[in-house]
């Protein structure tokens, strides 16, 4: 009889300290919910949107025309924080070939950093522009373009809250061009 007595005891002995520590665990779980951690947003590159061959005006895309092939080989970033937004530096590598109808000085690219919220949806995109020179005897060009992305944060959001995206600015028939060769 006593031992069942001891057991019971131990048991509300357990329960008290459960509870007492439940406590201290709900008040240190709300002290941390209210630190909110900064994050970097992810940054991809578009698959569709990684290569383009621009053909010579008027071809109807015989591989005798192409006047040059670019890549969008990679994006390095970093961020910063700023009270009400992040700041985000972007790295993006660019590759070009020159292809038979190449011609100095008529290459230009147009590349696109679109910023989404966490529900995907598209808050901007921008458009900016480069312009590949390869040089005369020589068949490709690699080089880096460094673009600076600002979000505005919204109170108790976060870094990690967006998506950026990039890719080359394509037009319909280098869409179609890219899944045909290159699948999608």
């Amino acid at each position: 009889m006593t031992a069942i007595r001891f057991r019971q005891g131990g048991f509300l002995a357990a329960v008290f300290f459960l509870l007492t520590g439940c406590s201290s665990v709900t008040g240190t779980m709300s002290d941390f919910s209210e630190t909110v951690v900064p994050t970097c947003p992810a940054v991809s590159i578009l698959t569709d949107a990684t290569r383009l061959t621009r053909f010579r005006e008027g071809s109807k895309g015989d591989l005798t025309d192409v006047a040059f092939e670019s890549e969008l080989r990679e994006v390095e970033s970093s961020c910063t924080w700023k009270e009400d937004a992040v700041m985000v530096d972007l790295e993006l590598e660019f590759v070009t070939a020159r292809g038979p109808a190449y011609s100095q000085g008529a290459n230009q690219l147009t590349y696109f950093i679109g910023v989404t919220d966490f529900y995907q949806t598209v808050l901007s995109k921008e458009k900016l522009t480069t312009k590949p020179n390869v040089p005369a005897g020589t068949k490709a060009v690699a080089w880096k373009e460094k673009v600076k992305q600002r979000i505005p944060l919204e109170p108790g959001s976060n870094g990690g809250d967006y998506s950026i995206f990039v890719g080359l600015q394509l037009s319909r028939a280098e869409l179609k061009y890219n899944r045909q060769w290159y699948g999608r």
